[in-house]
């Protein structure tokens, strides 16, 4: 199967210890369809990982593990859900429909907000403005779950930024990102010391 993949990395403090973050997505290029999606989260105090693999059309089984003690190893099947780790893909291979569906939210946020993974309604909607398309995903979710995507309205699509929030003790939090630039570079090859020169042309 051809697919397209998706690596997402994130990298913050709270306090004194750093946070890192990662999630890989695989989709099929002819569907948008998500085969599989992982995420780990590393921190001073420990750290996580899940896995969600497709069983079929609509269901998907997952594990975790986790060094919270109230979480500890996991494991489940989803049931007739999408994942929102399908979005930038279905965006980048235009595939992406509007309206409200069941879908189960980023694996990352279950873990740092410790709540059950599982599907809920979710409702998309795709607007147009003359500069770019936006798409909305918002979760009927007790954190009030919502992502905003700006990409543009023709191919290649290009991702312009998004801005992740969630309401957690009536404050809203944000995570917001912007593309800075766009290189398409061998960048399996460029794996010695004398290409770290390179990150500060794509602004790293």
């Amino acid at each position: 199967t051809t697919v397209m993949k998706m690596n997402k990395t994130k990298n913050f403090l709270t306090g004194i210890y750093p946070y890192s973050v990662m999630t890989s997505a695989f989709s099929t290029v002819n569907t948008g369809k998500l085969l599989k999606a992982s995420t780990t989260i590393q921190e001073w105090c420990g750290h996580v990982f899940m896995q969600v693999n497709a069983t079929n059309d609509k269901d998907y089984k997952f594990k975790g593990f986790s060094y919270f003690e109230s979480e500890g190893d996991q494991e489940g099947i989803l049931k007739n859900t999408s994942l929102e780790e399908s979005i930038l893909l279905h965006i980048k291979l235009n595939t992406l429909k509007a309206g409200e569906i069941k879908m189960t939210p980023l694996l990352e946020h279950s873990r740092l907000l410790h709540f059950q993974y599982k599907p809920t309604t979710a409702k998309i909607s795709i607007d147009e403005t003359n500069d770019y398309r936006e798409v909305t995903v918002s979760y009927d979710h007790p954190y009030k779950l919502k992502t905003v995507i700006k990409v543009s309205k023709g191919f290649p699509y290009k991702i312009y930024g998004w801005k992740e929030s969630f309401v957690k003790n009536g404050r809203e939090n944000t995570t917001t990102a912007t593309l800075k630039t766009s290189q398409q570079l061998p960048y399996w090859q460029m794996n010695a010391p004398s290409f770290e020169s390179a990150r500060k042309e794509i602004g790293l």
